[in-house]
């Protein structure tokens, strides 16, 4: 029992999960066994893996079914109690095909947030897609760049996204805000230099 039968998408969650042990096991609870290879470490917490995996997904679903995401909006009954908004429920019910990044070949699908670790994904897709090594010394444009490599998608088949890797990528929105200020507008160069001062205009 190792990689071969665990899905891909658990998989990532597998990753995350030993490496946030690794880190934060300290002598006092015991550190990871520096033999211990990755498969073996999952053989022994499996079921743990899989069952937070399950209360991730149920709790998803859980908000969705509350919010009315699954069925049709109701005008009359959101006059009448908190409810969500209609614009909010729309945006739940459809898919950003704006932020989805798919690439067939190796079957991965990326929703991309600003500002929760973009721009290395960006860099490890334009580098699988086989962007010259030289292009990616700087990340000046790359982000746009990333549209020329993974066209916009606004329908995808049933099984390709079933049976791709689905890869999301989340951060405390506070710390985001942070990071978008000191990227976008704490150092004045630094804006003129990677988007030609447009922050600095704007705001």
């Amino acid at each position: 029992m190792g990689f071969r039968i665990l899905g891909w998408r658990f998989m990532l969650l597998v990753l995350m999960m030993y490496i946030i042990f690794a880190l934060t096991s300290d002598d006092s609870t015991g550190t990871v066994d520096e033999q211990l290879s990755l498969p073996e470490w999952v053989r022994q917490n499996e079921a743990v893996l899989r069952s937070e995996y399950k209360q991730r997904a149920a709790a998803a679903h859980a908000v969705c079914e509350q919010k009315g995401v699954y069925g049709n909006y109701d005008r009359h009954a959101a006059r009448h109690q908190p409810a969500i908004n209609y614009n909010d429920w729309l945006a739940l019910k459809r898919i950003n095909w704006e932020f989805v990044y798919h690439a067939p070949k190796q079957k991965l699908l990326y929703c991309k947030i600003p500002k929760s670790g973009s721009s290395t994904w960006v860099y490890n897709l334009l580098k699988l897609a086989g962007l010259p090594e030289d292009d990616l010394e700087t990340d000046v444009g790359l982000h746009k760049l990333l549209r020329d490599y993974y066209p916009r998608l606004t329908r995808i088949k049933k099984h390709q996204v079933q049976h791709s890797v689905k890869l999301l990528v989340v951060r405390h929105p506070l710390d985001r805000i942070l990071s978008a200020y000191r990227d976008k507008l704490e150092n004045y160069q630094r804006d003129l230099t990677y988007r030609n001062g447009y922050y600095h205009r704007l705001y």
